[in-house]
């Protein structure tokens, strides 16, 4: 998995990850808990810790892993050519 890539969609900022499979992740670049920026946080596999205060999340469904019923919010993807298009 490569780093992950911060873009700007309707005013929103949200994190792109590229998955194992070559498909494409988007969720939401702020952290539900405090406002952390996800982008900048660890990866490993399909999980991304928040740098704020340790909130894991796994990439593809939002869910937080270490504070049940917690989500980032993701967002559709889809992918035409070279281009990545995110739903919001």
């Amino acid at each position: 998995m490569g780093q992950p890539k911060i873009v700007r969609v309707a005013d929103r900022s949200i994190v792109l990850f590229r998955l194992q499979d070559g498909g494409v992740s988007a969720l939401s670049n702020i952290c539900p808990h405090s406002g952390g920026p996800l982008g900048l946080g660890k990866i490993e596999g399909n999980v991304v810790t928040c740098p704020w205060h340790d909130w894991r999340f796994e990439i593809t469904s939002g869910e937080c892993l270490n504070r049940p019923g917690k989500m980032a919010r993701t967002f559709e993807v889809q992918i035409e050519g070279d281009e990545v298009r995110v739903k919001v």
